[in-house]
């Protein structure tokens, strides 16, 4: 994902909020202190920041076992 490579390349961290993004288009205190006009909508956010751990290799997982029909 561009997003990851991107913030990965500048020593940051991101994440999809997609729990805050559905909260911010559908409960209107939120969007009242976000201050998100009437006739506009969020369409997503993210979550960036400078991580405290330091991954040096992704974790060992399983072979994926897939059957295609």
């Amino acid at each position: 994902m561009l997003k990851n490579v991107s913030a990965t390349a500048s020593g940051l961290g991101a994440c999809w909020a997609g729990y805050f993004n559905a909260a911010a288009t559908s409960w209107l205190p939120l969007q009242s202190a976000l201050a998100i006009p009437e006739n506009h909508a969020s369409y997503g956010a993210m979550m960036v920041g400078y991580p405290k751990f330091v991954y040096h290799r992704l974790p060992v997982r399983n072979e994926a076992d897939i059957s295609w029909r």
